[in-house]
């Protein structure tokens, strides 16, 4: 289930019990020197345009050149019964959701549209490598049968290379999936 908060024009997932995820960046200096209230008050305006979300929990996911990027949870109850969330369809928001999300966590175009064509990505057990940026690569958990290289943040898999795509592309592929993933290229 999604709920769209109007003033940040924002899409964010809500469990049954009425508690949103959202995600924000906030600049490691600010985590470090706000009060736990100022942290919590500019984690509510970034996430969902309002001055308090009851509940409010912040967990530090990943750093990346001075930027912390947080799952914020609380409780958006009150919020649905006042009107400053609307509850959505995924199925019927799913670009503005996708759109939202990639603008925050400045996806490339390629990957935006990757996500928007493999929501359901059939995978089984997985090995997790989380990355400093809040990505993760993924494969299948059983060393003999890596086949595939996902690569993905959130819920959202952004891209996906198969092995034959290593034998026939080699290094340039692997340059490439590693740009995607968040190395940086500098010349030496």
């Amino acid at each position: 289930m999604y709920a769209y908060f109007p003033k940040s024009k924002t899409y964010w997932a809500y469990d049954e019990n009425l508690q949103v995820q959202a995600i924000a960046i906030v600049d490691v200096a600010d985590l470090l020197s706000c009060s736990s209230s100022e942290l919590h008050l500019q984690l509510a305006e970034s996430c969902c345009g309002q001055q308090n979300i009851p509940s409010l929990r912040i967990e530090v996911i990943s750093t990346d050149h001075g930027r912390c990027l947080c799952i914020v949870t609380g409780d958006i109850s009150e919020l649905l019964e006042e009107g400053a969330a609307m509850t959505c369809s995924f199925e019927i928001s799913r670009n503005e959701i996708l759109m939202s999300f990639a603008r925050l966590l400045e996806w490339s175009d390629a990957q935006t549209a990757h996500a928007a064509d493999n929501l359901l990505a059939e995978v089984g057990d997985e090995t997790v490598v989380a990355l400093s940026n809040g990505k993760c690569l993924r494969m299948p958990a059983s060393p003999g049968a890596v086949d595939y290289i996902r690569l993905t943040q959130l819920q959202f898999e952004l891209g996906r290379w198969h092995v034959g795509d290593f034998r026939t592309a080699g290094p340039e592929l692997l340059s490439q999936v590693l740009i995607a993933a968040g190395a940086r290229h500098s010349q030496a």
